[in-house]
């Protein structure tokens, strides 16, 4: 029990900072804590099983025997999880083969060691692993849909930044390269025991933003949105919008602008327009922050929405069990004056 204590701890400290750089499928679920905890759990299991066998004169190789069996079971429900949840394989069979290697050495090595000299390992070694696990499940892969205003060069001084008197009469801007958008909703999947939070995301923004009093137009190719799982883009592209790949954003007039503008500070605003998505008109409010740095401007906007309002049929699949209602949409806007 406790050669298996200890070497789960050191197969658990080693999986845990192993399964940071690799792309988790969801992080709330795989993530550096349920990575240590299964390894620890194998460790322990091992030792178990070590311990029933002292009296078998195949003790080693049943042992080794078993721990390669236990891999080739968590490999195969790694590949066939793989159909639901992309990166399954890639990310649980290499720290499958940590978790049963280490106790497949560690433990039979450890019968020479006095036991003295182990009491002490195991708790240590054990509150190491549990504090590596839990001090890193915030450090995963996954991305969040959070936006936020680019930073000014570091170059730039104030001065510089400033917009000139060409650009301050420079009212019309282009949408371009830069610019994003997110959707962010809870959901709850029938093959994962916690809540996750689904983001999906895309950089093909196009439009005009008139700061004049005309009307300004933003697009964005529902077609493009990507998440971290390709059953839920094709979703996207066939099942909610099939015929409607571009959704729209007009407002009608935008004028009457602030100090900050002209001299490049960050100010704020709300600005209400209408959404056309799937030949559906929708009133949305954005709450706005926006930076004139001269040669871009900068349009960092937020607002949620629900599935009614905008007269979307909640996704649904048959491994979903619920989707919250409310979806979060940040915009980042990166426009070049005409």
């Amino acid at each position: 029990m406790r050669t298996g204590l200890i070497a789960g701890s050191i197969a658990a400290i080693i999986a845990a900072l192993v399964s940071l750089p690799l792309n988790s499928p969801v992080d709330n679920v795989f993530n550096s804590l349920t990575v240590a905890a299964a390894s620890l759990a194998v460790g322990i299991g091992a030792g178990m099983v070590w311990d029933r066998l002292a009296a078998n004169s195949h003790q080693a190789q049943y042992f080794v025997g078993g721990l390669a069996l236990g891999l080739v079971a968590v490999v195969v429900v790694a590949v066939a999880g793989n159909f639901w949840l992309d990166r399954s394989i890639s990310f649980i069979v290499p720290l499958a083969a940590i978790a049963f290697a280490v106790p497949a050495i560690l433990i039979p090595s450890m019968g020479s060691v006095p036991a003295a000299g182990l009491r002490w390992s195991a708790p240590a070694l054990f509150i190491a692993a549990a504090g590596i696990g839990i001090g890193l499940v915030g450090l995963g892969d996954a991305e969040s849909g959070e936006l936020s205003l680019p930073e000014r060069a570091e170059t730039t001084t104030q001065e510089e930044s400033t917009p000139t008197a060409s650009e301050q009469n420079s009212l019309t801007y282009l949408v371009g390269d830069g610019s994003e958008v997110t959707f962010t909703v809870g959901e709850q999947l029938s093959r994962l025991p916690l809540p996750n939070e689904a983001v999906v995301r895309t950089t093909r923004l196009s439009g005009q933003i008139n700061l004049d009093g005309q009307p300004s137009l933003v697009e964005v190719d529902m077609h493009s949105l990507a998440s971290d799982q390709r059953f839920r883009d094709q979703y996207i592209r066939t099942r909610m919008f099939p015929n409607s790949p571009v959704a729209s954003f007009t407002v009608d007039s935008v004028s009457d602008l602030p100090e900050e503008f002209f001299n490049g500070q960050t100010f704020t605003r709300h600005v209400g327009g209408l959404l056309s998505l799937n030949g559906v008109e929708t009133p949305l409010t954005f709450d706005l922050e926006v930076r004139n740095d001269g040669d871009v401007l900068n349009v960092l906007g937020r607002t949620v929405f629900t599935w009614d309002q905008v007269q979307v049929r909640v996704p649904t699949a048959r491994t979903v069990v619920s989707v919250e209602d409310e979806v979060s949409v940040p915009v980042l806007l990166v426009a070049q004056p005409r």
